[in-house]
């Protein structure tokens, strides 16, 4: 996709996210079947990274579903991202944290040097990123793979 296409969708997406983040996190329930899909790809005490996490369900059912979980949100809607942090107040089996963060290309950001934690499992918006270890014993994303659900 051309810059200017994608500038110009990434700006509708910006817009949209503004006017309605409050009602869009409303209609997206922990109880998807996409969400739980996922759930035996992540083991207990993973790191999780949800790419796009919205208004935080995902931790939400983690925090339900794997107790001990480490798990970092990034959005690029700062209004679903407020949304998520007031939520996280529900949360007491995991540690969470959500950022503000443009997740267009994230994954090639990640190819690029962004690293997680030795041993993490990734997650990204019903796709796990697969990592391998570099030589430092820290694991890098290399593509991003579908669960078969």
């Amino acid at each position: 996709m051309d810059k200017e296409t994608t500038a110009r969708l990434l700006a509708l997406n910006r817009e949209f996210y503004a006017t309605f983040a409050r009602p869009f996190a409303a209609s997206r329930p922990t109880s998807d079947p996409a969400l739980v899909c996922i759930l035996p790809y992540i083991p207990q005490r993973a790191s999780v990274l949800d790419v796009g996490c919205g208004n935080g369900r995902l931790a939400l059912l983690l925090d339900r579903e794997r107790p001990g979980v480490t798990y970092l949100g990034v959005d690029a809607a700062p209004e679903l991202v407020a949304l998520a942090r007031a939520q996280a107040e529900q949360l007491t089996t995991i540690a969470a944290e959500f950022r503000v963060a443009p997740v267009a290309g994230l994954a090639n950001d990640l190819d690029a040097g962004l690293r997680t934690e030795k041993g993490s499992q990734p997650v990204a918006d019903n796709g796990v990123i697969v990592g391998e270890e570099d030589g430092d014993g820290h694991r890098t994303a290399s593509t991003m793979t579908r669960v078969p659900c």
